[in-house]
């Protein structure tokens, strides 16, 4: 399944590590970031501009995980909130 942008924003990061395997991490503002993670592709390359609703990569299984799914973290400075949070506001 595609993997879309949260908000808009600028791809801050994408890589590789053994715990979340292939992320994307996009910068919304100064101190508002948004990570997807254990994804099977990833679509865009750092420093580049996505919209709400872009594709940024594929659900997968990479990194420490059991099965095909993304973990999906907000981050607001610096601390991790719940992404439910978001849509109250």
């Amino acid at each position: 399944s595609d993997i879309v942008a949260s908000w808009p924003g600028k791809i801050y990061k994408t890589g590789f590590d053994d715990i979340y395997g292939n992320f994307v991490v996009i910068k919304h503002s100064k101190e508002f970031f948004t990570k997807y993670c254990h994804l099977s592709e990833i679509s865009v390359t750092e420093e580049s501009f996505v919209n709400a609703g872009e594709k940024v990569g594929e659900t997968g299984s990479t990194g420490r995980s059991t099965g095909s799914h993304l973990h999906f973290e907000v981050i607001v400075e610096g601390i991790k909130i719940d992404p439910m949070l978001c849509f109250e506001l």
